[in-house]
């Protein structure tokens, strides 16, 4: 009967630690300049693991932008529909594709003395 019940416990602990490890959403990092620039053409592949840490630690609210790019460097873009909220790209995943088929970014929100103000979390994916 023990011997039975180990068995079931190291398959169920199998089976989560295959489906939680290979999942990069539970992965998470303290944030690090280094590692937040580290990437190219749109894909960063450690700014989604330490967003919580950045949001959770850093208190973007109240920056200035000179701080805020300090922290983080240069913003990727600037919001088309309001050109006080430059975003910085966390995930692009273009799948099998030549586009995108799902975006997250963190946009930042500034006041006319360039103050951060707030922030979003945007995820966009391709409608199939």
């Amino acid at each position: 009967m023990l011997n039975r019940i180990s068995v079931t416990f190291y398959i169920i602990a199998f089976f989560a630690i295959t489906i939680f490890g290979c999942n990069s959403n539970f992965r998470q990092i303290k944030f690090n300049r280094t590692q937040w620039d580290d990437g190219d053409i749109e894909i960063y592949p450690y700014r989604n693991a330490m967003l919580n840490d950045l949001l959770t630690n850093y208190h973007l609210k109240g920056m200035s932008y000179k701080q805020l790019t300090k922290l983080l460097g240069e913003p990727q873009r600037w919001d088309n529909d309001n050109i006080d909220s430059p975003y910085y790209n966390i995930n692009t995943d273009y799948g099998h594709d030549i586009d995108p088929v799902y975006t997250k970014t963190l946009t930042i929100y500034l006041n006319k003395d360039s103050l951060v103000t707030g922030y979003k979390i945007k995820e966009w994916r391709k409608e199939k």
